[in-house]
């Protein structure tokens, strides 16, 4: 027994010393704000500070001080304390919520989460690590959040959902809002005898062109797109670049489409087939009636999640606003939150600005 007592003493020494050689670890400002049993960690904390001093940040040039400056009539770090407050309501909002409507955070919104923070996590470590945020954290505030917010959305707004979109509204948005499409194409380079990559001679350039026109009347014809491109591949000793794709006009130019096809494609009648001339392509296209993609196109999980959104974000997020704003039993923890001092954001850059987490993100937290 006296070994015993003495092992766990010199456990407890040793702590103890670990501890005062840190001066840095407290347990009660490990955690920044409590609802229903979860406590959320300061580090998810530190995310949503890092998140609206970054959204400061980007109103000002890179110069400009963001601690110094105001925002909707507040200093700001009264206005970044607020959005970060709000943000920790909208979290415990949105996993009450989901929990009232039956169909609460589960394994499956984990698993999501974790390879979501995986992703990002690569790219936004040195950021974060500096910030104070975990990995953890960051998997709670960020991916854990986004989750479990299009979750609740697709909850309420999907089939069967207390805010239920009519399909006739998903059909209309879709005719409205949406560019369907299909094309082959052809380069104006090829590889010489010297296997030089190399832009065609003029005059095949011209007989391309021709060709290509000859094939846009094909199509006008009736000929089908799809049948043209194979025969012309197959017949060419080349792959088939046929192509079909629908989306809104954002959809087109994150695409990789070259500016000038989503121009054409824009501005063209349903029904119309066009020769587009790139800088180093010939294109047919044929914009594609909606009318004709719609009931499939309606099939697909995230054309359907797209339109949702279109149709019907603004109201989630002012009842997502309204409703968090008013949440009751959140415990706010003020150590912790007075704790995180905003000027470690400013390391990063002139005025801290750090990316958007889906392109870059910030650990102190658990």
């Amino acid at each position: 027994m006296r070994k015993i007592a003495k092992s766990l003493l010199a456990l407890l020494l040793a702590a103890a010393m670990v501890f005062s050689l840190s001066g840095c670890y407290n347990e009660n400002l490990t955690w920044a704000a409590e609802y229903d049993g979860e406590r959320l960690p300061v580090g998810a904390y530190l995310y949503f500070l890092s998140d609206a001093y970054s959204e400061m940040a980007q109103d000002l040039s890179t110069e400009e001080k963001v601690l110094s400056a105001e925002k909707d009539g507040q200093k700001a770090e009264d206005w970044i304390r607020a959005q970060a407050e709000m943000d920790m309501r909208r979290y415990f909002f949105v996993k009450s919520e989901l929990a009232r409507l039956g169909a609460p955070a589960n394994e499956a919104d984990e698993a999501s989460a974790s390879s979501m923070s995986g992703t990002y996590w690569s790219l936004l470590e040195t950021t974060l690590t500096n910030y104070g945020i975990s990995k953890d954290s960051f998997q709670t505030a960020f991916a854990m959040y986004q989750q479990l917010r299009l979750r609740l959305f697709q909850t309420l707004y999907g089939t069967g959902g207390e805010k239920e979109v009519p399909e006739a509204e998903l059909r209309e948005q879709y005719l409205n809002s949406y560019y369907s499409y299909e094309y082959f194409s052809e380069s104006t380079y090829a590889y010489d005898d010297e296997n030089n990559y190399v832009e065609r001679p003029e005059e095949e350039i011209t007989a391309l062109k021709e060709n290509f026109e000859q094939f846009a009347e094909e199509i006008r014809a009736g000929a089908e797109m799809a049948s043209v491109s194979a025969e012309y591949a197959e017949e060419n000793g080349k792959d088939d670049t046929y192509t079909t794709g629908s989306g809104t006009e954002e959809d087109l130019t994150s695409a990789y489409l070259p500016e000038d096809l989503v121009s054409a494609i824009r501005e063209m009648e349903e029904g119309e087939v066009r020769v587009v001339e790139l800088s180093s392509n010939f294109v047919v296209v044929r914009k594609i009636p909606n009318a004709l993609t719609v009931e499939q196109s309606l099939e697909n999980e995230s054309t359907r999640l797209g339109l949702l959104l279109e149709i019907a974000e603004d109201d989630f997020d002012a009842y997502l606003d309204e409703n968090a704003a008013n949440l009751s039993g959140i415990t706010l923890n003020d150590a912790a939150i007075k704790s995180c001092d905003l000027n470690r954001f400013a390391k990063t850059s002139p005025n801290g600005t750090k990316a958007d987490p889906t392109e870059e993100p910030e650990t102190e937290g658990e």
